[in-house]
């Protein structure tokens, strides 16, 4: 890499000195200084052709219409949590295979032939939602949001549980939705049934005998607790010093991000009272608010075009994969019991 990069220094290097324009411009200047501010301008250009596209990518605007794309479709996937519930429930039917065939449309939400498009009243909700929530929050929103297991009552199994989205509660409380979560979920009882006959068939219901000692693991969680047992005070002084810098870092990082936006922008920039620098943070979530009222409907209505000329989106398989693994773990249990 690094002699591609000099061949192409080279490269630039000679143009510039064939360059009527460049040798023009520098004709006012020492030859020895000109020489090097050529061999400098070189590198630099260099850098920027090879990365310029790249960086206009990420320029402000992008980034705001990146969140509001993401955003968007969070109505997408509550309105398929909805769906799965009362699919659950032997409610409604539908066309999938199984109840694994939800964390492939998750992946899919833009394709999904399960739900209708997204209403202005939720688009309008969804925006009142991101006013109320905090940066916290929508810093923090699910990687996985067709997760039903998880999102239920750890100790009941019935009703919404500490992982239950705070957009879903937020959607359910404006829609009167709040009953679904509550669904018995019948079909996945069913289908346990089934999988557990496979899974006793292939052994990964028998016990195994532990191991004589556990294996221990570079882990993070273990090294304060090790160096309390086994250094001395300042060690672990240290230590606790070295994470409270690294974190310091990380904001570090991402206040220099925001700063630079905010100075971008055309009007002041209000900083909520609070803290530093959580009062920043809030700062910029508020600003992104801001954009997100007007690109989630330009959002909305790009899907809208796109889906009546015909343009689809990209699909990923893997769950797709999974969910056919699933289906044939089921339809073993099935055979076992005489029913097929």
């Amino acid at each position: 890499m690094a002699k591609e990069n000099q061949k192409t220094k080279e490269k630039i290097l000679e143009e510039l000195k064939a360059n009527p324009k460049a040798i023009a411009f520098l004709s006012v200047y020492d030859e020895k200084s000109a020489d090097s501010f050529l061999e400098s301008y070189a590198n630099t250009k260099r850098l920027l052709l090879e990365h310029g596209e790249t960086w206009r990518k990420w320029d402000d605007e992008d980034y705001y219409r990146e969140w509001a794309e993401d955003l968007y479709w969070i109505i997408a996937q509550k309105k398929l949590f909805n769906l799965q519930c009362q699919w659950r429930a032997g409610q409604i039917s539908l066309p999938i295979i199984n109840s694994w065939e939800f964390l492939y449309w998750e992946e899919n939400i833009k394709s999904c032939p399960l739900i209708e498009d997204a209403t202005p009243e939720e688009i309008d909700v969804l925006i009142k939602y991101l006013e109320s929530a905090t940066y916290h929050d929508i810093d923090n929103l699910p990687h996985e949001w067709q997760n039903h297991y998880e999102f239920r009552d750890e100790e009941t199994g019935i009703g919404a549980g500490d992982y239950y989205p705070d957009w879903y509660h937020f959607y359910d409380t404006h829609f009167g939705t709040q009953g679904l979560i509550l669904l018995p979920d019948t079909m996945g009882e069913i289908e346990d049934k089934y999988r557990a006959i496979w899974r006793n068939r292939n052994g990964y219901d028998r016990e195994t005998p532990p191991p004589k000692k556990p294996h221990i693991e570079s882990n993070l969680d273990l090294t304060e607790p090790f160096i309390r047992e086994v250094e001395d005070y300042q060690l672990l002084d240290y230590y606790r010093m070295y994470n409270a810098r690294q974190e310091n870092e990380f904001e570090k990082e991402q206040l220099g991000n925001i700063i630079d936006r905010l100075f971008k922008e055309p009007e002041t920039v209000p900083i909520p009272a609070g803290p530093f620098p959580d009062a920043i943070f809030q700062a910029n979530h508020l600003l992104k608010v801001k954009y997100m009222k007007v690109l989630i409907p330009e959002v909305h209505q790009n899907h809208l075009d796109r889906k009546a000329m015909g343009i689809t989106y990209e699909q990923t398989s893997f769950k797709d994969d999974l969910t056919h693994f699933v289906q044939s773990q089921i339809e073993f249990g099935k055979e076992k019991l005489g029913e097929k």
